[in-house]
Order: structure tokens, then sequence, then C-alpha cells
């Protein structure tokens, strides 16, 4: 799933925050968490907003940043 948050494509950076949102663990998270700063807006929307849903708390204020 990592190399998908990587493609050029917007929507593949997309679909691979949703597909992450659903597997359970520290992995996945830590890779939702790195989309917070994706290049493009709405990926690093749905990144924080899976994130929340989640029940995630940003652990430094560079995280903190991102979710705003």
């Amino acid at each position: 799933m990592a190399p998908a948050l990587r493609d050029r494509t917007v929507e593949v950076r997309k679909a691979a925050v949703e597909a992450l949102s659903t597997i359970p663990g520290p992995p996945a998270q830590t890779a939702l968490i790195d989309s917070l700063n994706d290049a493009a807006g709405e990926v690093r929307w749905r990144a924080a907003h899976r994130l929340q849903e989640l029940g995630w708390t940003p652990s430094n204020d560079q995280q903190r940043a991102a979710l705003l």
C-alpha cells in the first residue's frame, strides 16, 4: 500500500488513504500520518479526516498544524 501513497496520480493516493483507513495497527496509521504532508490538498484533507475518525490525536506541533 505504501507505494500507492507515492504514486504521481492524486486519485491513486486518495484511494490508498481510504484503503489504509480500514487497516488496524500502527503501520497503517503511520502511513496515514505521513500523508498529512502530501503535495495534494485533497490527499492531506482525506488523511486528516480518516485519522480523526480513527480517534488519532497529534503528538507534536507539526502534526497539529497539518490538521488545520
